[in-house]
């Protein structure tokens, strides 16, 4: 039982304590894209960091410049955000309409060999946030310590309840579309219903004809 206990104690420090990032494996020219599904009019942060896979791939000179390249795009496939970005850093975009966002990333580095084949690790970590500095906000607002935490309260409190407008909306427009469905099936069912009445009575009719005709009745 002691075992049983220290295992479950030892996976849940490895869950929180973990590396929060997301790991995706990129190469030159290749976008990924994944999605963040947020309110309007919210703030969301990715943070992001690149490493190389192999040893090889550290050998080889790069040029300087951008590493990578981030487009974002809205739930209407507008692109709100396209810029290059280095290696490392924090990516930062508002919502302005609720739904699914697209965040779509790609490797920019340029070898002095072009023939080179480099593969990089990349690290993902998505926060829908209030304010992007906080210490900043701070310093420009002049708040005490009580303050800024009660801002940054506020701010996360703010961002829950916008969450939740937006989650009963989806919920209602979930359940218009499934009622919608389920009164088209119903109608179908019906037609279904009456056609195959339809189809009985004209084989019976065509039945009691053909007898007529051949005057077995």
């Amino acid at each position: 039982m002691s075992i049983i206990s220290g295992a479950l104690l030892c996976m849940l420090f490895a869950f929180t304590c973990g590396d929060p990032y997301i790991a995706l494996k990129l190469r030159p020219n290749q976008m990924s894209c994944f999605q963040n599904d947020v309110a309007s009019n919210v703030l969301t942060r990715v943070s992001y960091k690149m490493e190389l896979l192999s040893a090889k791939s550290k050998n080889k000179e790069a040029e300087n410049g951008p590493q990578l390249q981030v487009e974002v795009y809205d739930p209407m496939l507008s692109l709100i955000l396209s810029r290059e970005y280095t290696d490392s850093g924090k990516v930062y975009y508002t919502s302005d309409q609720p739904g699914i966002h697209r965040i779509c990333i790609s490797i920019t580095t340029r070898f002095k060999n072009k023939k080179a084949q480099v593969s990089k690790k990349t690290l993902l970590d998505i926060q829908n946030i209030g304010a992007a500095n906080y210490t900043a906000l701070g310093l420009v607002e002049k708040y005490t310590n009580v303050q800024l935490e009660v801002r940054r309260a506020l701010d996360s409190l703010d961002l829950i309840t916008r969450w939740h407008d937006y989650m009963v909306k989806r919920e209602q427009r979930f359940r218009q579309t499934t009622n919608a469905i389920n009164w088209k099936i119903f109608v179908v069912g019906i037609l279904q219903i009456l056609l195959l009445l339809a189809l009985g009575y004209w084989q019976v009719w065509s039945l009691k004809s053909y007898f007529i005709a051949k005057k077995l009745v």
